[in-house]
């Protein structure tokens, strides 16, 4: 009897531990707006740039060891997704979120982590991104 209930402890301390190690917030779930007056406006033109410095945003943004592994589902300013049904929506979250000219300056990024599939929501990440004159490419906002 001794045993069952030290492995009961046992089991529920790691189990605990687990899952508050794996519940722990990610940095940028509460928007952090940029100031507008120092946003660089940039275009389709700034994809591989911008792509070539997810190896860093994604790490910041999504510092823990599950998230270790991603892959980049898609990467667009938010202004072209202006009139399209259902994505448009992004556009008008980031608008709520701080105002039109940090949308307008910003791009969606869709990431998917392997380690967290089959689960499709899980494994999906969403980041809103901008760059300015003083910071260059940054992570403003994630949705899990």
């Amino acid at each position: 009897m001794k045993k069952i209930i030290l492995f009961k402890c046992i089991l529920f301390c790691i189990m605990y531990f687990n899952i508050k190690d794996e519940s722990t917030d990610l940095p940028y779930l509460e928007p952090r707006c940029p100031a507008t007056d120092a946003l660089i406006q940039t275009t389709s033109k700034d994809k591989a740039e911008l792509l070539r410095k997810l190896n860093e945003l994604v790490q910041d943004a999504y510092p823990y060891d599950i998230y270790s592994e991603w892959e980049v589902q898609e990467a667009i300013p938010l202004r072209s997704l202006i009139g399209v049904p259902y994505d448009e929506a992004y556009f008008m979250m980031a608008q709520r979120l701080c105002n039109k000219r940090v949308a307008d300056n910003s791009w969606l990024i869709k990431v998917q982590f392997p380690k967290l599939l089959p689960s499709a929501s899980a494994s999906a990440g969403i980041m809103f991104v901008t760059k300015d004159k003083q910071n260059g490419w940054y992570v403003w906002y994630t949705y899990r």
